[in-house]
């Protein structure tokens, strides 16, 4: 006599849901990892706008003018130092900011001259 099985067993079932279950954490894992990379370009990005815009003004002012200061843009704290004499300066922005998973820290330094022009051309 022959024995026909029609539709799965409960173990078949299950081993399948598992099989699944594996795929789909393995996705979710990916969507995390992605959102996560793109929200620290985000703020990496805001972070260089906020560090090319200070740079410009230092360079559009006056070389005596030159000072250090601290202040906070949303989640970022900005802080220039400007370090040096009356002839030669050297010109930092430093942005710190609390990441999603760390805290982070970009800066860029220049040296300005009192004797180059720091005017734009217009």
């Amino acid at each position: 006599m022959e024995n026909m099985r029609k539709g799965f067993s409960f173990v078949e079932t299950l081993i399948s849901m598992l099989i699944l279950l594996i795929a789909l954490l393995s996705i979710a894992g990916l969507v995390v990892m992605t959102t996560k990379t793109m929200t620290t370009a985000s703020e990496r990005e805001n972070a260089m706008m906020l560090i090319q815009e200070r740079m410009e003004r230092a360079e559009a002012s006056d070389f005596s003018s030159l000072a250090s200061s601290s202040d906070v843009e949303r989640i970022y704290t900005v802080t220039t130092i400007s370090t040096g004499d009356a002839v030669r300066k050297t010109f930092v922005v430093r942005v710190d900011w609390k990441g999603i998973s760390n805290n982070e820290t970009l800066s860029i330094q220049r040296e300005i001259s009192a004797f180059a022009s720091n005017k734009k051309l217009r």
